[in-house]
């Protein structure tokens, strides 16, 4: 198991949270990440592994902005 870090981000590219999980591998990360941007409505989501960008993903998951 190897720490990843995911951050997530608004519509105007400031971080909104940030979670630290323990995946088996790249894969698993990536689904995990890209189910908790769905549950949390967030515009994008990253996912690194220390200095290396597993997933950068922007993809509107919430309501539109007004």
């Amino acid at each position: 198991m190897r720490p990843y870090r995911c951050f997530f981000f608004d519509r105007a590219g400031h971080v909104t949270s940030v979670e630290i999980f323990d995946c088996a591998d790249d894969d698993e990360a990536r689904r995990l990440a890209l189910e908790l941007q769905r549950q949390r409505q967030c515009f994008a989501a990253e996912v690194w592994d220390e200095g290396r960008r597993v997933l950068r993903n922007l993809e509107t998951c919430g309501p539109p902005v007004a």
